[in-house]
């Protein structure tokens, strides 16, 4: 039997909201070990205002991607109420693009 698409939308959201928690979790838990280690504050605090870092985060096209990303995102959300496979395939993209960021990311952290 094939299920409808409010089920798909609640079982797309309830895994969205599953994702969100344990990355808040995790994130919390890093700045919770930040604030202890005074050497890794100091590295972050570094890594941010580095130039290296910032030339990598410019070629990488950080911030397209991050409105790219919360664009696309935003259309799975509404297109899972109408196409369970629209839905599927703009998940796809998404793993793709952060696929492609990563690798161009590893890629420029060793070149520069």
């Amino acid at each position: 039997m094939k299920g409808t698409a409010n089920d798909y939308t609640r079982g797309f959201g309830s895994g969205l909201c599953a994702i969100l928690i344990v990355y808040a979790v995790v994130m919390s838990f890093r700045l919770y070990m930040l604030t202890i280690d005074e050497k890794k504050l100091d590295e972050l605090y570094r890594k941010s205002t580095d130039e290296r870092y910032a030339l990598i985060r410019e070629k990488t096209a950080s911030g397209s991607f991050t409105v790219s990303s919360f664009i696309i995102c935003l259309g799975a959300i509404v297109t899972s109420f109408f196409s369970k496979e629209i839905t599927i395939v703009l998940t796809a993209v998404i793993g793709v693009m952060t696929v492609c960021k990563l690798c161009f990311k590893f890629y420029y952290e060793r070149k520069y």
